[in-house]
């Protein structure tokens, strides 16, 4: 056993090459914060280089070859036919407002309440325009009418200039802007959208099934 276990450290040091990794700047800790820890313990000859984006500059990396692996909303988008993905979590939706909104009075939210509403689409961001619309159409919603704002950055200074709203997955918001903006749940038990780890099927780089073992084995 013990020379087994020093042929397996052995296997393991000698492991080496560059891995470059996509993530979402704004939920990093969530998609990586335990899985780089427990990949880098076990293989520490590995170079890992790390690339902060949004959703559409992460899938526009990936068609490129620019990053090996990527997280992004999953979706139907044209050329996303090329990806193997691995899920990393299915969430819930929520409504992202002006604290002076009217709907803000109410603890959580229907998609009854919100058929009405002007709805923010993401001039840059096509991605998470169509994974969130996907999964709004399952349930029979589809925004009324819609504004653009470039992306999530620039979200809450067009939710506080105008009455609109922002619906997106749950698990992430805009810090800075806690006295300003606030967000509701929508009660829809088959509202989901799903964030995975996202990879061209054709990539070469054998850490890729490396890091995708242990994505699995948590």
């Amino acid at each position: 056993y013990d020379n087994m276990t020093h042929e397996l450290s052995e296997y393991q040091n000698g492991v080496t090459g560059r891995l470059k990794l996509g993530m979402l700047y704004y939920t990093i800790h969530q998609d990586y914060g335990a899985i780089m820890p427990r990949f880098t313990e076990k293989y520490p000859n590995v170079e890992i280089k790390r690339f902060s984006f949004q959703p559409q500059e992460g899938f526009k990396a990936l068609m490129e070859e620019k990053v090996d692996i990527c997280v992004i909303p999953r979706t139907n988008y044209p050329g996303s036919e090329i990806l193997q993905y691995c899920d990393i979590v299915q969430s819930g939706m929520d409504v992202m407002m002006s604290v002076k909104h009217p709907l803000a009075a109410k603890k959580v939210l229907t998609l009854e309440d919100l058929k009405k509403e002007v709805c923010i689409q993401l001039r840059d961001d096509p991605i998470s325009n169509q994974a969130y619309n996907e999964a709004l159409a399952v349930c029979g919603f589809t925004p009324g009418s819609a504004i653009l704002t470039d992306n999530i950055d620039t979200v809450p200074f067009l939710l506080q200039k105008t009455n609109a709203i922002y619906i997106k997955a749950k698990g992430f918001s805009v810090s800075g802007f806690e006295n300003e903006i606030t967000m509701r749940d929508i009660l829809e038990p088959n509202l989901r959208v799903t964030k995975s780890y996202a990879y061209r099927a054709d990539n070469t780089n054998p850490l890729v099934p490396l890091f995708m073992d242990m994505v699995k084995s948590k």
